[in-house]
């Protein structure tokens, strides 16, 4: 496994910044465009609602071009038609209809100058002039007419009104004619059939008119309300778009983050060595830097434990392992064996040949316990003090512990090394029993060790002899 820096590890996964700034620029980008969207579709749906109020206006304005006409023609023939005689009453009522529509917005002198400032094209403003001319010829008709009647029966002074409407000269052929026959020229012209066409055609260049601004007004909010369908759908897809790119967004921020971490914080709180899974790059790097604390953390227990619970000249199991051991195993009832040994004569070797002499002693000691009293997991042997050792069996008969006891003897005769060895035995017992069978064999240990030393002494004396 790679150890130490992080950094120089080539960790994998997507670092944050690489996807969390484009999606942050493309959902900026698409509410953008969603916030021009709405504007685009607000102004369409403005100008189509502008667009029929000024086409239903333009409608309107131009029907009110033929109502006037229509006006002024029907009251001026009213008024020249119920004239009878030169003694006959004038009736003016129709003429102040017609003296007060000639100061109206109808006319079509005013009508014409507002279409001319209108929006509008050129077909439909032709349809206008024309409509326009049509009015003003039948105007000076009935302007004529009425002036005719006028030369006959003067406008009563009780109708100042009537000054709005402007008389013409009499030609001089007129004003010869006898006031019947002047009357009777304007009752021609009122029903010329030169005069009753116009009126008919004026109607007619109206009808095109207002037909032409609706085609207009059709074909233009065609336009527009397709401009609008399309901005609509464009809005739509921006917006299922956004919702996309948002459920994709929590998908990965689920994917790469809420789940590694969860997953990470539940295996640090057990303490454990987490098994990196799929995450944005950050949290691997954080999860292979636990991963290194963590195993250097476990190394250092690890030693910390060995050089605790372990001799470090013999590698065998010290006196607290032995401890740990014996509580453990408090309440095992089983068949169990103690040794107790003790070097012999290592203050002796300590002293003559040096510490280097004694620790390879104890060190050669310690191997002919291991060679015949370790069990499998080699664990049962233990250093407890400078010169002693214990041995444990669990399990093991009688016979057999004396067997292995015979080989050990062997082994020392092998390895010429003296080491004094007490036993004890129970095949079961109830309750504790470790601290008893210790005592018995420390007593058979240290009988053997004083028999060995007095034998010691004695050839020792028996040399100086």
């Amino acid at each position: 496994m790679e150890k130490g820096n992080t950094s120089g590890r080539k960790i994998g996964g997507i670092p944050v910044n690489i996807f969390a700034f484009p999606l942050l620029i493309v959902v900026a980008i698409l509410h953008i465009f969603v916030i021009l969207l709405i504007v685009n579709v607000n102004r369409s749906s403005s100008m189509l609602s502008e667009l029929m109020k000024q086409s239903g206006s333009y409608q309107l304005d131009a029907t009110s071009l033929q109502g006037s006409a229509n006006v002024l023609s029907e009251t001026s023939g009213t008024y020249v038609q119920l004239v009878g005689n030169v003694d006959s009453e004038v009736v003016v009522d129709p003429l102040l209809t017609y003296a007060r529509e000639w100061d109206a917005d109808r006319r079509s002198p005013k009508v014409l100058e507002r279409f001319r400032n209108y929006d509008v094209s050129r077909e439909v403003l032709s349809c206008i002039e024309k409509a326009s001319a049509l009015s003003d010829e039948m105007v000076e008709t009935q302007i004529h007419a009425i002036s005719l009647i006028n030369s006959v029966y003067p406008f009563p002074d009780s109708a100042p009104e009537l000054k709005v409407i402007p008389l013409v000269p009499l030609t001089s052929e007129e004003q010869n004619m006898p006031a019947e026959a002047r009357i009777a020229l304007a009752k021609r012209m009122m029903i010329d059939r030169e005069y009753v066409q116009k009126r008919f055609q004026i109607a007619e260049c109206i009808t095109g008119c207002n037909r032409t601004l609706q085609q207009e007004f059709d074909e233009t909010s065609a336009e527009v309300q397709q401009f609008v369908a399309t901005m609509r759908l464009l809005l739509w897809i921006t917006i299922f778009t956004i919702i996309f790119v948002l459920l994709f967004t929590f998908v990965m921020f689920y994917r790469l983050i809420v789940r590694p971490i969860r997953k990470y914080s539940l295996e640090i709180d057990e303490d454990k060595r987490i098994e990196p899974i799929k995450a944005i790059a950050e949290l691997r790097r954080l999860v292979n830097a636990h991963n290194d604390q963590w195993d250097r953390r476990t190394e250092l227990e690890s030693f910390l434990r060995t050089a605790a619970e372990t001799d470090s000249l013999t590698g065998l199991p010290n006196r607290y392992c032995l401890e740990r051991d014996f509580i453990e195993n408090e309440s095992y009832t089983g068949p169990l064996g103690v040794l107790l040994l003790d070097v012999n004569f290592l203050k002796h070797t300590n002293d003559t040949k040096g510490h280097l002499a004694g620790d390879k002693l104890l060190f050669s000691a310690a191997s002919c316990i291991k060679e015949c009293f370790a069990n499998e997991a080699a664990d049962n042997c233990y250093r407890i003090g400078g010169d002693e050792f214990v041995v444990f069996y669990k399990g093991i008969t009688e016979a057999e512990l004396r067997s292995r006891i015979d080989r050990f003897h062997a082994v020392l005769r092998r390895e010429n090394i003296s080491i004094s060895l007490g036993c004890a035995y129970e095949a079961a017992a109830d309750g504790s029993r470790f601290r008893p069978m210790m005592e018995k064999a420390d007593r058979d240990m240290y009988e053997q060790k004083r028999l060995i030393h007095e034998k010691y002494q004695f050839e020792a004396q028996q040399n100086e002899i």
